[in-house]
């Protein structure tokens, strides 16, 4: 689940599927799409997708936190499978 995006047309959250970076609402199917992003950081560096990685990392810290191994463990393999560069997914 993508935190803060709404369905328009249920008023339910939207199912974020990190590969193919798009929301989609498990009620009615209607789908949002997301452009790749770019974040710079202090050092100059662009991190590609740096939004989508934070978010997948904080998702599964919060699965550890609510004691939701299972789903820990997915949400850190998707975040190797589709960003093996960053080492969060690694460390989760």
């Amino acid at each position: 689940m993508l935190n803060g995006a709404i369905c328009k047309n249920r008023s339910a959250n939207l199912e974020f599927d990190y590969l193919s970076k798009k929301a989609k609402c498990p009620y009615c199917g209607s789908q949002l799409y997301f452009k790749e992003q770019t974040t710079y950081v202090s050092n100059n560096y662009g991190v590609k997708n740096a939004d989508i990685i934070d978010s997948m990392a904080r998702s599964g810290d919060a699965f550890i936190s609510f004691g939701e191994f299972d789903r820990a463990a997915e949400m850190f393999e998707k975040l190797c499978q589709a960003y093996s560069y960053d080492y969060r997914g690694y460390w989760g």
